[in-house]
């Protein structure tokens, strides 16, 4: 009986020396093997832990470089439930899950590698993937700034990855992403912000989203050389429920987006030179997207807008206000032969009147064909001098008790109907550069109002469009024609 123990025992330990005997030996052919891989990535890592029993891998404290700029390091990478037959088999390889723990890394996009290679031929499963507390800077470019994203958390399960396959070479299940905030640069002066998003493989949910100019409004004038839109965008919170991509056939799709709480302000200086460039209406701008999108519905709630335009330099700028403003759009749809897009909209205009525009147009239709319907109304006339007293030298007062307008319009004229009712309305014609009354002027301009009361005065109105501006300043223009139309009729 003793002479069994003492075998079991000696057995045991020539076992236990040789697992521990094993595992060195491993993590150092491991890390051998890392430092001399032949990519054109260089590895150090500080410590290798091997354990053959429990079949896992774990490192500590890596560094990453390329031989051009990209440049990571982790805290710590573990590798379990590695498959025996990765021994036998380095084609066809199975690991149970990865786990990276604080990462932070630092890249550049890549040329495309020459297609017509011949791959290698690899196929590996992952069961699950976790990385976390992780921060990712990507530069797309060298003039450009980097896109970057802070604190992201990744899981997803069953990765598969299969080089011969053609379409789909990976795979993976029940992915799920967080991160406290990602900055994307739209241009140099401007980034777009989203912060404590949520995304799991059917719906994403996101603190607060964000436009941001980089510059005060004054500093931005300096930077550019044409009128440029000074832009300040605060979303509350952004859902998107059940999208779906489809890499396949280019496309993206959602059931809903719901936009909470923007606060929009924008701001343009006249002063400057106007650009020389097309605009295109929204119609041509999604139907000229890299790819098709199919959202249902858009739900905007609560918001505001606020416009301010200068166009003169020693004067506040003129400023519209939209609040209370709602939204539902839908089918966004840039497939053919889907219909059109309806967007219905309600507001206060100046927080005071109650405005309401449905807005219908065909993505598809190459004409770029839409219709405007709209009603205002109770506006208290003082309210807009904010705006066209710095714009246009001109101050009313008086009751505008309503505006109804029906157009039709494409991407070069529109023609409609305009109806403006008013009640003790009266023009005042200020000198110019200055806050004078010019009463000449406005003696005039008060013959050609007329009676201070007007009522169902519905004249015709035709407008052509000017396509280096925005479809906003061709509805604009729609606007000031009738209302000049019904003030002189």
């Amino acid at each position: 009986m003793r002479k069994f123990i003492k075998i079991s025992l000696l057995i045991i330990g020539i076992l236990a020396v040789a697992v521990i005997i094993g595992n060195y030996m491993l993590g150092n052919f491991i890390e051998k093997k890392l430092i001399e891989n032949d990519s054109d990535y260089s590895i150090k890592v500080r410590n290798v832990d091997v354990s053959l029993l429990s079949r896992s891998v774990s490192f500590d404290s890596i560094k990453i470089f390329s031989k051009g700029s990209d440049f990571g390091t982790i805290k710590k990478v573990t590798v379990s439930n590695i498959s025996p037959m990765l021994l036998f088999n380095k084609k066809n390889i199975n690991i149970g899950k990865v786990a990276v723990n604080k990462g932070d890394f630092n890249l550049n996009k890549k040329k495309l590698k020459d297609s017509t290679k011949q791959k290698k031929q690899l196929r590996f499963t992952i069961d699950e993937i976790e990385i976390d507390s992780t921060n990712i800077s990507y530069k797309s470019a060298t003039d450009k700034k980097p896109i970057t994203t802070s604190n992201i958390n990744v899981k997803f399960k069953n990765l598969t990855v299969d080089t011969s396959a053609e379409e789909k070479p990976f795979n993976y299940d029940d992915l799920k992403i967080a991160f406290d905030k990602l900055t994307l640069p739209i241009n140099s002066y401007q980034d777009f912000e989203i912060n404590k998003a949520v995304v799991d493989e059917k719906n994403i949910n996101t603190g607060t989203v964000a436009i941001k100019t980089l510059y005060t409004k004054e500093e931005l004038q300096k930077q550019v050389s044409v009128q440029t839109d000074w832009i300040d965008l605060v979303v509350d919170s952004l859902v998107v429920n059940n999208y779906k991509r489809n890499t396949n056939e280019n496309s993206y799709a959602a059931e809903n987006i719901k936009i909470i709480n923007a606060d929009l302000k924008v701001y343009k200086d006249k002063l400057l030179p106007e650009p020389k460039k097309y605009k295109p209406l929204y119609s041509k701008a999604l139907r000229e997207l890299p790819f098709d999108l199919i959202v249902d519905s858009i739900t905007i709630e609560e918001s505001r807008i606020e416009y301010q335009e200068r166009v003169k330099n020693y004067d506040e700028p003129g400023s519209i206000v939209f609040t209370n403003v709602n939204s539902k759009i839908k089918n966004v749809n840039t497939i053919e032969g889907n219909g059109s897009t309806f967007i219905d909209i309600t507001s206060k205009f100046m927080g005071d009147a109650d405005f309401h525009l449905q807005w219908k147009f065909d993505i598809n239709n190459t004409a770029d064909y839409f219709t405007l319907h709209g009603n205002m109304k109770h506006l208290n006339a003082e309210k807009i001098n904010d705006f066209i007293e710095p714009n246009m030298n001109v101050t009313t007062k008086g009751a505008i008790t309503s505006i109804v307008f029906d157009i039709g319009a494409n991407e070069n004229v529109a023609t409609g109907t305009f109806n403006l009712k008013y009640d003790d309305f009266k023009v005042t014609i200020l000198r110019k550069n200055e806050k004078i009354v010019n009463k000449f002027f406005t003696g005039i301009a008060n013959l050609f109002v007329g009676n201070s009361k007007k009522e169902n005065t519905k004249v015709p109105i035709e407008v052509k469009r000017n396509k280096q501006k925005s479809f906003f300043n061709y509805f604009w223009l729609c606007v000031k024609e009738g209302t000049i139309q019904s003030i002189l009729k």
